[in-house]
């Protein structure tokens, strides 16, 4: 069993291991800046930054950083649109005709590759699911996965990786892909990435929203990030199998 830890302010000595996962295990081209983590650390260690989640995964006995995982939460008042400081916590979301649900936005997730099939990816997934939906009270969780027609553009074996992610969390978990839709990953300083958004669910088998409500509620939280298909209305895809792994 690993041990779950909390990144709390800039002092934390597991800060460095959670940066170096994210800058040695993302391209490039999907890692915010590194700045950009230390002023996060920095507000957490003032007491902001509160809806921003820094989590690493230990072994307990080695005491080696194995895993690494940041989510971030919406505010849970409805009400008011996406705040200019998306450090503040108070981002809200809402939708004419979408009920108002908190939503957890899975920035990074990611195994060492020494720790890779050993089951700590599926356990680090778990914990950050029954944080969300059981102690956040999170309506859904939503993240980015890398596309494969994208990843082959660099090799086959990044296409390859891409297609193993897509069934972990479709297969596996039970998340469900957002289609007929167009999703550009922004990092802030690198050229914008088309991906593919995944739902999960607090109950894989019983999706809470309807694609089209999904679609609108997600609008809110990615503004022109996400955009409609012309002439195609929005479908969930992937797998709703009771026996998730996610619970």
């Amino acid at each position: 069993m690993l041990e779950l830890h909390e990144i709390e302010g800039v002092l934390d000595s597991e800060l460095v291991p959670f940066a170096r996962l994210i800058q040695t295990l993302f391209p490039p081209e999907e890692q915010v800046l590194f700045s950009e983590v230390i002023e996060l650390a920095q507000a957490k260690s003032r007491g902001e930054a509160k809806e921003h989640h820094f989590l690493t995964a230990r072994d307990p006995e080695s005491r080696e950083t194995v895993a690494m995982a940041w989510y971030w939460l919406t505010s849970p008042d409805p009400g008011s649109d996406r705040g200019e400081d998306p450090t503040d916590g108070k981002e809200k979301l809402s939708s004419p005709g979408v009920p108002d649900l908190r939503v957890a936005w899975l920035w990074y997730i990611a195994v060492d590759p020494r720790h890779q099939s050993q089951g700590c990816g599926g356990w680090l997934y778990r914990e950050i699911c029954r944080r969300v939906f059981h102690e956040h009270g999170c309506g859904l969780m939503v993240l980015e996965v890398e596309r494969v027609d994208v990843a082959a553009r660099h090799s086959e074996a990044r296409a390859a990786d891409a297609r193993r992610r897509l069934r972990f969390y479709q297969d596996r978990c039970g998340a469900q892909r957002l289609e007929g839709i167009e999703y550009i990953q922004e990092t802030g300083w690198q050229p914008g990435l088309p991906m593919h958004l995944l739902i999960q669910w607090p109950d894989p088998a019983r999706p809470g929203l309807s694609a089209e409500a999904s679609f609108h509620l997600l609008k809110g939280l990615f503004g022109d990030q996400l955009r409609g298909v012309e002439g195609v209305s929005p479908w969930l895809a992937g797998s709703t199998a009771a026996g998730s792994t996610v619970e």
